[in-house]
């Protein structure tokens, strides 16, 4: 393991057991946008989340957007233990189509002909190259649902 990697893991799990994280509310227009797309599609959610904060993350999952997805997949990305998936397995594995997605480095990963990328457009993301025309960059929920 990097010498980085194993300074931030102190930083990220601490984080994880802060009021901070457990507090986080939803994004603005999420709940709108995700309960008006779950009507005409079968929604899944996949997390590059650690499966450390599965329990916390299925719990918040469940408070904010009661019976809406139909599987949460974590990817277990920088665990400190168990198995870990790339969203990519993940997307190819579940047939996924579209992507919402935040992260410039796994909308590139994720894109291909038969599958669209909605990404939001972050402070993160916006000087990387993006390596697709099948990914859209996006600024709220309510382009999403422009998009779908």
């Amino acid at each position: 393991m990097g010498r980085n990697k194993r300074r931030s893991y102190p930083k990220v799990y601490g984080f994880f057991n802060s009021d901070h994280f457990k507090n986080i509310q939803p994004v603005s227009g999420s709940q709108e946008a995700i309960n008006e797309i779950a009507k005409d599609h079968d929604l899944v959610i996949i997390t590059s989340r650690q499966h450390d904060i599965k329990n916390h993350t299925i719990d918040w999952i469940q408070q904010h957007f009661p019976e809406t997805f139909f599987g949460i997949h974590f990817g277990n990305h920088y665990g400190l233990s168990g198995q870990k998936k790339s969203k990519l397995e993940m997307c190819d594995m579940l047939n996924i189509d579209m992507l919402i997605e935040d992260s410039a480095d796994y909308a590139n990963e994720c894109a291909n002909s038969n599958r669209k990328v909605l990404l939001f457009d972050t402070p993160w993301n916006r000087n990387i190259k993006l390596n697709s025309g099948n990914i859209y960059r996006i600024n709220s929920w309510y382009e999403v649902l422009d998009h779908i």
